[in-house]
């Protein structure tokens, strides 16, 4: 009996601790608002790091990436990026690291898991996620409208019997490329990333609405 009392509560303790933990934001002038940030999901943080409370100087930087696990107080993501801002006095020294780049012009390390604290966090950018395949057709299209009015339209508008060149085929391929070329690119608009600030104690009379307080549960 004492044994299936100690698993129990092994296995009660293992789903208890597996349980996925998710970022809310909540915001501060509109607290029915709310944004869920899960992991897996991708994300710019930045944060502030204060050293020096008295002259108010502070260590900016800046995480892109997975986050790959979000418990108490923390929050640990998978790096695609980073830029760590050292300040010295009136001297900031700034590094910018790639990871996972296959480009001998750029640094890559394989240590790229940051353990960050939401205390820090001063703004999240949350990336869409989800494929949309208008965003695909838009890329698509804009290239190829360019690629047409540019490289291939010219030399459809040539008479090759005479050398003369069609000045009014010309000018209608490439208004059509233009509207198709606008097109893809209203197309791209539906990839909206959502940016939210991050601020525990704003000033009473900010005008911003898009301050959020940040909280894990």
């Amino acid at each position: 009996m004492k044994k299936i009392i100690l698993l129990f509560f092994i296995v009660s303790s293992y789903n208890l601790y597996a349980q996925d933990s998710s970022l809310y934001l909540h915001n501060l002038k509109k607290p029915k608002k709310i944004q869920v940030i899960k992991q897996n999901d991708r994300v710019y943080i930045t944060t502030i790091d204060r050293f020096d409370s008295i002259f108010k100087k502070a260590n900016i930087n800046h995480y892109s990436g997975k986050i790959i696990n979000i418990r108490q107080q923390q929050v640990d993501i998978e790096l695609d990026m980073e830029v760590i801002n050292h300040n010295f006095g009136d001297y900031t020294n700034q590094k910018r690291i790639y990871y996972n780049i296959s480009d001998s012009l750029k640094k890559t390390v394989k240590d790229n898991i940051r353990n960050i604290d939401i205390n820090n966090i001063s703004s999240i950018n949350l990336y869409n996620n989800k494929d949309n395949p208008l965003v695909d057709i838009g890329i698509g299209l804009a290239i190829t409208s360019f690629t047409y009015a540019f490289f291939i339209a010219p030399f459809t508008c040539i008479n090759y019997k005479n050398g003369n060149f069609n000045n009014i085929l010309y000018y209608k391929s490439l208004a059509a490329c233009g509207i198709a070329c606008t097109l893809g690119i209203t197309f791209t608009l539906f990839e909206k990333n959502k940016f939210f600030s991050i601020s525990k104690n704003p000033p009473p009379d900010t005008k911003y609405n898009n301050i959020y307080n940040i909280e894990i549960k």
